[in-house]
């Protein structure tokens, strides 16, 4: 059975403030994550991402390619064999117009005469686009074949969204636990990382 164990970023700010963004962790409590070192996609369809107004085969491979980004800083290994778990995610995006009112400040004008200047305040009004985005990672075993770990993320963006999935990638791949050889020493920079013959991850020489 899947947990809620951590809540992360929960609303940063209110509908009308550029950016908000919440997280949320849900994982099997009863698995042991500790043996985990390889992994591989389950499924890189197109379908797994929704966004009827954005490219959504460019959204799928920016995600691909950060999920890979995240879990490499993590220690994990892809192998395209079959690989200790898999990973899959599904992404939503739509877009929202919002209409921003602001008054500037006032301006004085000088008067020609003796009568007191008039002071002049005028309201603008534009429309600002954002793009929602609802990110689920799964993360599921294969021998189980069951989903032992899944992450959530959802955020608003001014202007598009695709900036940011790097980030929202990382903000929930951050959360799910490490390999033990990982943790316990993490690869030198400019090492490459592979599958140690013991089965743990680690740095390859």
């Amino acid at each position: 059975m899947l947990r809620a164990v951590h809540l992360g970023a929960a609303i940063l700010a209110s509908i009308g403030v550029a950016c908000a963004s919440a997280v949320n962790v849900r994982i099997d409590q009863r698995k042991d994550f500790a043996g985990y070192c390889t992994w591989n996609f389950l499924s890189l369809e197109d379908g797994n991402v929704r966004a009827p107004l954005s490219d959504a085969r460019e959204l799928n491979a920016r995600l691909t390619r950060a999920v890979e980004v995240a879990l490499l800083e993590q220690g994990f290994v892809r192998v395209m064999g079959r690989p200790d778990f898999y990973v899959s995610y599904f992404l939503e995006v739509r877009r929202q117009l919002v209409i921003v009112t602001e008054t500037p400040a006032l301006e004085h004008l000088p008067s020609l005469d003796q009568s007191p200047s008039w002071e002049i305040q005028a309201t603008e009004r534009r429309i600002e686009s954002y793009e929602i985005g609802q990110l689920t990672i799964l993360v599921s075993d294969p021998d189980e074949q069951a989903v032992v770990w899944r992450g959530g993320f959802e955020g608003r963006f001014r202007g598009a969204l695709s900036p940011h999935l790097g980030d929202a990638v990382s903000s929930l791949l951050e959360r799910l636990p490490a390999p033990a050889a990982a943790s316990a020493a993490r690869p030198d920079e400019g090492a490459s990382v592979g599958a140690d013959p013991s089965g743990g991850c680690g740095p390859r020489i």
